[in-house]
């Protein structure tokens, strides 16, 4: 399978944010500076030290992960981390028809 063709169907498995994963990590890493700082913060401080609105944490812990590009790079940037991977889940996709048949 050629480069290409991998990607492509990478793109097509289904694959989705899974917003209950990043708040998670998200709010690991707001404690663990509270912790390191002994300062409390909010979400509406951290939304201001990273740069997005304070409803962007509201949509995440409700599971409304519509982010723009740009919000979820600085997310990850705060978080010290570029990785998406742990924040990535599969959706089940319905199962072909056998039939090959299709709506017509």
């Amino acid at each position: 399978m050629t480069e290409v063709a991998r990607r492509a169907q990478a793109a097509n498995s289904g694959l989705v944010l899974d917003p209950e994963k990043l708040y998670q990590a998200l709010d690991a890493h707001r404690r663990h500076l509270v912790r390191q700082t002994g300062r409390k913060m909010s979400w509406r401080q951290v939304a201001t030290a990273i740069g997005v609105m304070p409803s962007t944490f509201s949509r995440l812990g409700i599971r409304h992960a519509n982010l723009h590009a740009n919000v979820l790079i600085k997310l990850l940037a705060w978080m010290g981390n570029n990785d998406l991977t742990p924040y990535i889940r599969e959706i089940p996709r319905p199962p072909a028809d056998p039939t090959g048949g299709g709506d017509e």
